[in-house]
């Protein structure tokens, strides 16, 4: 899991890759880590994609499986 605090207001995507194409899921969680997205297959060849907008100063967490 990594933590990320944007510095300005703005949308942002998150997503995965793996040479060998093995499955991933994300999950973009808040401060309180309640889960604001996630995906399975978003970003093709089994990877996942979080697209969204990121309040300024606000703490997130990515996640993967």
């Amino acid at each position: 899991m990594f933590s990320f605090v944007p510095t300005e207001t703005a949308s942002y995507s998150f997503y995965s890759y793996h040479p060998e194409s093995r499955d991933t899921y994300g999950y973009l969680l808040d401060s309180n880590f309640n889960v604001l997205m996630s995906n399975d297959d978003g970003n093709g060849n089994l990877q996942f994609r979080l697209d969204g907008t990121l309040i300024a100063g606000n703490v997130y967490y990515i996640a993967a499986r």
